[in-house]
């Protein structure tokens, strides 16, 4: 979700450990959702946009392909322009132009998982069947729409969500904000994942 803008050598091994702190690159593991895409899934995983969603379509295909190549088992395909990703659940990924208030986000994402009785369910720590990313379409000249953001700013935004679908949360040390494309708040003005995002993805795949 994106707002305007989220003993010598023992020792400090059991301390990083305690604190949750991935020692070999020195970033908490509070920053990568614990759900997961199986594995035959997470290397296929096929963008639907819907007509609400289509005017952002080439920042949607350069937003999927920017999370491509940091690891093998993570890949986007191309996205489809699909009617019925406005309502239905078609695809890996679903985007959807939604109007979210003028106080709600840029734009929101969420990882669903399914079973017979209950259906699709929204879920972070579950195995996923798909993902709904939600684009605010919000018209207010002051508000959160997407509108009122540069084009940078938008891609931005939709490169982020996409790094929610890949499992990442926001950065959780504001001190990583200029690293991190998935910052909760502000811009750092990039199309791409950061080096902190960069090492997330490789630790999580």
């Amino acid at each position: 979700m994106k707002y305007g803008k989220v003993l010598l050598c023992i020792v400090p091994l059991i301390i990083a450990s305690y604190l949750g702190v991935k020692t070999a690159e020195g970033h908490t593991s509070t920053d990568i959702y614990s759900g997961n895409w199986a594995t035959t899934v997470a290397n296929n995983l096929a963008v639907a946009v819907a007509p609400s969603a289509q005017g952002y379509f080439l920042r949607i295909e350069n937003a999927a392909a920017a999370w491509n190549g940091i690891e093998d088992a993570l890949v986007f395909k191309a996205p489809h322009k699909s009617d019925e990703a406005e309502t239905n659940h078609v695809s890996r990924v679903h985007v959807r132009g939604v109007d979210l208030g003028a106080t709600g986000a840029y734009a929101d994402a969420g990882n669903y998982k399914y079973s017979i009785i209950f259906g699709y369910t929204l879920d972070w720590s579950a195995e996923w069947k798909d993902s709904i990313v939600r684009l605010n379409t919000n018209s207010s000249t002051t508000g959160n729409g997407l509108k009122n953001l540069t084009y940078s700013q938008i891609q931005e935004t939709i490169t982020h969500e996409f790094g929610h679908v890949a499992a990442l949360k926001h950065n959780a040390l504001t001190s990583e904000d200029s690293n991190a494309i998935m910052r909760q708040y502000g811009f750092n003005d990039t199309a791409v994942p950061l080096s902190h995002d960069i090492a997330m993805i490789k630790h999580k795949y």
